[in-house]
């Protein structure tokens, strides 16, 4: 476990704000819901040794890459079940189908950074992919994350609130650094502000920053917007102890 403080999210997002991180211009450009900035914040949020991300809504895996590039000894979770894309007239797939193309987009995109740039920048071996849906996993077996990127699409408050019940309140310890995307929004940002007030009574907000614009795909900008909340598990909350390492 690693402790992020307020001083450390706001020096990442001072850096991020000039797409300023340990990515190249590739990384910068990889297509996805997101944006250089975005991708920036994360890099530099998960720069510290020993790291534990947690990406829910991982798509094509852009974000989780920007996340994990030159973070050598960060270990990630990405999940997703390739059951929405907004790039698709119907969004949603057929019954008992998934978007095959974005599964293959992540994965190829995954192998391309393991083979070419190898243990120099990608830590492949530190990267686990679970391709279910969020709300369906046993999150008590899981790690305990001191990072959580939250951007399944679509946003609806039953997401959010299973964020928090089944995710958050299982697969955490005492503090927590939360993102969530799409807070540009003011039914998702009333929809977040909201659930923090319901769980208030297993969390502290220690802080809380944002950054958002009058677009929900802002390139130049913090794409859909986000918000990050630094969280403290009360002492009333039940944690688990460390049982289990990301790697399988």
């Amino acid at each position: 476990m690693v402790k992020i403080s307020k001083e450390y999210v706001e020096g990442c997002l001072k850096l991020a704000d000039s797409e300023n991180s340990k990515l190249t211009m590739t990384e910068r450009e990889l297509t996805g819901d997101n944006s250089p900035k975005l991708k920036s914040f994360l890099n530099n949020l998960c720069a510290k040794d020993g790291t534990n991300y947690l990406e829910l809504g991982v798509y094509r895996g852009a974000s989780l890459i920007s996340a994990m590039y030159g973070n050598l000894k960060t270990k990630a979770v990405g999940v997703d079940n390739f059951s929405y894309d907004t790039k698709e007239v119907k969004k949603v797939p057929p019954k008992g189908y998934i978007w095959s193309n974005v599964q293959s987009a992540l994965h190829d995109r995954i192998k391309v950074y393991t083979n070419t740039h190898g243990a120099k920048v990608f830590a492949h071996e530190n990267v686990k992919i679970i391709e279910e849906d969020f709300t369906k996993i046993e999150w008590q077996k899981q790690p305990r994350f001191d990072v959580i990127n939250f951007d399944v699409l679509p946003i609806t408050y039953d997401n959010l609130d299973a964020l928090f019940d089944l995710v958050i309140k299982k697969a955490t310890g005492p503090e927590c650094v939360v993102v969530i995307n799409g807070y540009s929004d003011i039914q998702k940002s009333q929809w977040v502000d909201n659930a923090l007030k319901t769980y208030s009574k297993d969390f502290e907000i220690v802080f809380k920053e944002q950054r958002v614009s009058s677009s929900q795909r802002d390139h130049f900008g913090y794409y859909s917007g986000i918000c990050i909340v630094g969280l403290k598990r009360k002492t009333s909350t039940n944690s688990k102890p460390i049982t289990k390492s990301v790697n399988k």
